[in-house]
């Protein structure tokens, strides 16, 4: 499930390195007990901790100052948020509608339109186009034992098998049984952009572009409610279906 946040056209503009600001904005609007879960536990699976959330930058025209670092959006923007949890996007809903605005730093976007959408996945493969960079991307030991983090490209088998066994991980958090023995096929249309998007003292690597992904129609449905790839509640991983079984729900 997904919510559609519409934004008024804003005269101040906000820092470009707003995904940190947007996933806290994000937490505030959620329900207090809701929100703290989110934020101090999510879903837990063998020690690890998974946040069921995912969202995309924020999209429309837009003026950047470079020198300043500070993003405008003068004649409005939107935002999309997904998650596999329905209670998240409808207690979402709520918020946005009791507050009325998103506040990104010191910023303030008042919203003009809020949709909940459902999209339908029937078949074995769909095409999609990304809303916030896909990051794949495993920690690695050095020679003298201190760890790093290996950034993996459309390119690299690891690619698409990575993102298979974190759709997984996730199936499993949700508690899904049924056999989990499939293939996951991504292809890219086109050569994807490479984007390096800072989040909190972090540069993160990603890949943007259309794709084509190939799977179990259940898997493909929670890559769309619950993002593709790793760090998908830090904005990472967001997708729109193009193509491929794209009936939508609005609620």
């Amino acid at each position: 499930m997904r919510v559609r946040i519409y934004f008024e056209p804003v005269t101040l503009g906000t820092s470009i390195y707003y995904p940190y600001y947007l996933q806290t904005a994000l937490y505030s609007l959620l329900d207090d007990e809701l929100g703290t879960w989110m934020h101090d536990k999510g879903l837990v699976l063998e020690k690890r901790r998974l946040k069921p959330i995912c969202f995309s930058r924020l999209m429309g025209e837009y003026k950047l100052d470079s020198k300043s670092g500070v993003i405008y959006f003068p004649k409005g923007a939107s935002l999309v948020v997904t998650s596999p949890i329905p209670e998240i996007c409808q207690s979402l809903l709520t918020g946005l509608l009791k507050r009325g605005e998103i506040i990104l730093g010191k910023s303030s976007f008042p919203v003009s339109k809020v949709e909940i959408i459902d999209p339908k996945v029937s078949g074995s493969s769909i095409l999609v186009r990304t809303l916030s960079p896909i990051t794949v991307y495993s920690t690695m030991l050095k020679f003298d034992g201190s760890k790093y983090t290996c950034y993996f490209s459309p390119k690299d088998s690891e690619f698409a098998s990575l993102c298979r066994d974190n759709l997984v991980r996730k199936a499993r958090a949700l508690g899904w049984e049924e056999n989990q023995d499939f293939e996951v096929n991504i292809e890219f249309k086109g050569d994807p952009k490479t984007n390096i998007v800072k989040y909190k003292n972090s540069l993160i690597k990603g890949y943007s572009g259309r794709l084509m992904i190939s799977g179990p129609a259940r898997y493909l449905k929670l890559a769309l409610d619950w993002g593709l790839g790793a760090k998908n509640s830090a904005g990472f991983g967001c997708l729109e279906i193009t193509g491929g079984g794209n009936q939508q729900d609005r609620i």
